[in-house]
Parts: structure tokens; C-alpha cells; sequence
């Protein structure tokens, strides 16, 4: 699984939110590809990416409510800055992107 991972530069994620967070497919997903001295490193300094060769990922995220208005549900759906710090800041990737499907159940 790490070797198909590491082999694709452009990674699409296709996910539903649920209950303000990532499926627990998807964390199971992550767990398995994030392996240090794999995808990233430890430092003296903190945790270093090694994805750093142009890599990119697409999140498209689909939700029943909305929660891009700054309301009071907002700050529960940390799901994009949960994946957009471990895509990024650990892994090291060069772009994170989401795309939002949003109030499908309104």
C-alpha cells in the first residue's frame, strides 16, 4: 500500500464528512501509509517530509451541512485541517487542495 502511494504524485481523495471528521476508512488509510523514515522524519527540530517531489493531493469532501459560513459549526469540522497538516507539514507535500460539496441535505 505505501509503495502504490509514494509511486502516485497526484493523490485524489474522495470522502464524505462525517460527524465533523474523516471516515474511519480513511484514518485507517492514513495510519498505514504514515511509516516514518517512510514519509517523513524525525529531527532534531521536529518531523521533516519526504514527499517532497512535487507532490499533490486533492481532497473533495462531501457534507449535509455547510461549514465555510464561520456559524456555530465551523470550528467542529476540522477534518481539512487535519489532512492539509498531516499532507503538508509531516508529509511534506508541495500543494493540498479541497473542493467541498456542501449542504447536500439542505
Amino acid at each position: 500500500m505505501l509503495r502504490q502511494f509514494k509511486h502516485h504524485h497526484r493523490i485524489v481523495i474522495a470522502a464524505p464528512l462525517l460527524n465533523f471528521n474523516i471516515s474511519a476508512r480513511l484514518k485507517d488509510y492514513i495510519d498505514n501509509i504514515m511509516i516514518a523514515r517512510s514519509v517523513f522524519r524525525y529531527t532534531a527540530s521536529g518531523s521533516e517530509g519526504l514527499m517532497t517531489d512535487n507532490y499533490r493531493v486533492l481532497y473533495l469532501q462531501s457534507s449535509g451541512s455547510i461549514y465555510t459560513n464561520n456559524d456555530r459549526y465551523a470550528p467542529l469540522e476540522f477534518s481539512n485541517f487535519y489532512l492539509k497538516a498531516l499532507f503538508e507539514n509531516i508529509m511534506g507535500f508541495d500543494h493540498y487542495f479541497i473542493a467541498r460539496s456542501q449542504g447536500t441535505d439542505l
